[in-house]
């Protein structure tokens, strides 16, 4: 039951709230009705970290954002896991494929055969493809929904002109000195280096890491008329990607998560492949698999 001061008490709580409130409705519910939900859910993110904690607009990004990274990373643990298994598992698929390859004629039944085969095969080591596709599923639409959020609220938040840092206090212009532009290509690339696209085939993360070095040298110039706080985003996500995976490859972390070490498999591929390389040479050269014999050949054969 509510005693007459408790109920003062919570009057007076209120009317003290009631206009910091409806400051926030002046700014932040304009801009968040005209948008996405996932977009405005967002914008209200950053909201609670801007007035329940008292934070600059530049503070609540960093907190949303650290906050949306966090409840993300166990798909990324999920991802791993998963992918390691897939890796364990890869001989037995390729003998699979192999013997599909043996059989040239295109019969339904055989081809459903194997695809029931590599369903055992995936049950048995508890793997499923789709799993590996779960975190970029999740963390693209709410990578662009983070700049669409800051990209509006720079256009329709008055206070963003002031919630910057002393060197950016203005998170609603574009960056005259090109600085967070390079330091946002400079933390991409950081995490590019520390392994981001670990995991994948030899060849295949060669490729990746080379693309993704062009895209960070050209991201300077393409974003360079984006708003300042995205910029506080990207960088905020960049330095914590970074962090993630100086975590997530070492020993301790998969051996605690369940990640199995694919290191010996993973050298497999590699070395039967220049087998494979050296028998195609031969190929070309001699034009069939040399035969070979059970004893050395008797000087009759030689003659031969």
């Amino acid at each position: 039951m509510t005693t007459a001061g408790g109920a003062a008490e919570t009057l007076t709580s209120a009317s003290d709230l009631a206009p910091v409130v409806g400051s926030l409705a002046s700014e932040v519910v304009p801009v968040a009705s005209q948008s996405w939900p996932t977009t405005a859910a967002l914008m209200y993110a950053m909201e609670y970290f801007h007035v329940a904690h008292g934070l600059e607009w530049w503070l609540a990004i960093v907190g949303a954002t650290v906050f949306m990274r966090t409840i993300t990373f166990p798909l990324i643990v999920m991802q791993m896991r998963n992918t390691a298994k897939m890796q364990l598992c890869k001989p037995e698929l390729e003998a699979l494929q192999a013997k599909m390859k043996s059989n040239p004629q295109q019969d339904p039944e055989l081809a459903n055969a194997y695809y029931k085969e590599m369903q055992k095969v995936w049950k048995k080591y508890d793997v499923n493809p789709v799993k590996s596709f779960a975190p970029i599923l999740i963390n693209a639409p709410v990578f662009i929904s983070f700049f669409f959020a800051i990209s509006k609220m720079a256009q329709g938040v008055p206070s963003f002109e002031s919630g910057g840092p002393s060197m950016y206090p203005d998170l609603s212009m574009a960056d005259p000195t090109y600085s967070l532009p390079i330091l946002s290509s400079l933390t991409f690339l950081a995490s590019v280096e520390l392994g981001a696209v670990e995991g994948m085939q030899t060849s295949q993360s060669a490729q990746m890491k080379w693309f993704l070095r062009a895209l960070a040298v050209a991201m300077v110039p393409l974003t360079a008329s984006f708003p300042q706080g995205v910029f506080v985003y990207w960088i905020t996500s960049n330095i914590f990607s970074g962090f993630q995976t100086s975590i997530t490859r070492t020993k301790a972390f998969k051996s605690t998560m369940g990640i199995p070490d694919v290191s010996a498999v993973a050298e497999a591929p590699a070395e039967a492949a220049l087998g494979r390389v050296q028998l195609d040479r031969f190929q070309k050269k001699y034009g069939a698999t040399p035969t070979l014999h059970k004893r050395p050949p008797t000087q009759k054969q030689r003659k031969k």
